[in-house]
């Protein structure tokens, strides 16, 4: 009825205005970036410069307005967008696992170089603020061979998994001891040979 009806405008009044408020941060973090000069005078955000040097993948098996939002302030920020696995049916995490897989066996050597970044991110949940620079700069000391991966204080949604990973890493000093596949970074040859062993090594 006209209740319910006036409920879904709300909420779809909500979600716009959230999404406003997302772009309007992502844009106020572009103006902040430290411009580079170039010839005749103008001058591109920092992030411009180092654009080709980081990559995003996004597993969406549908692409949302989320996922718009957040290839919008990658690019912004300098990053190069790939979303992956769009129109495939979703088998739970292995889903995400294989579209990377593929797309960075795809990538790497022609659009993307061995030793670029690539960072792994949800698509419906998660958007860019700060620049290619900022991150490049607070992963340079990271060893090359190295994984960032997002870490939580909870297991789930698996919580049946709890018992086992403790069993596998028994002296984890952290209470964030265990990893969100959320946000994930490495060079784009580390990250093909983690995926690799995630797909292909089942033991």
């Amino acid at each position: 009825g006209a209740t319910g009806h006036q409920e879904a405008a709300r909420s779809r009044g909500r979600h716009l205005a959230t999404v406003g408020s997302i772009e309007a941060r992502t844009r106020a973090a572009a103006s902040r970036s430290p411009a580079a000069a170039q010839p005749g005078g103008a001058s591109v955000p920092v992030a411009a410069r180092a654009a080709g040097r980081a990559h995003v993948l996004a597993c969406c098996t549908e692409y949302r307005q989320e996922t718009a939002i957040l290839q919008r302030s990658a690019r912004r920020n300098g990053f190069k967008f790939h979303a992956v696995g769009i129109g495939e049916p979703w088998g739970g995490f292995s889903t995400k696992f294989l579209a990377y897989h593929r797309m960075l066996r795809e990538l790497i050597g022609k659009k993307m170089s061995p030793d670029d970044t690539v960072v792994l991110m949800d698509a419906w949940d998660t958007v860019i603020l700060g620049t290619v620079d900022e991150l490049l700069e607070k992963i340079a000391e990271m060893p090359r061979d190295s994984v960032l991966c997002g870490a939580e204080r909870v297991c789930g949604p698996n919580h049946f998994l709890v018992g086992q990973m403790e069993q596998l890493y028994p002296d984890v000093h952290t209470p964030w001891r265990y990893p969100n596949s959320g946000g994930i970074v490495a060079s784009a040859e580390t990250m093909e040979r983690l995926l690799h062993g995630l797909v292909h090594d089942t033991e």
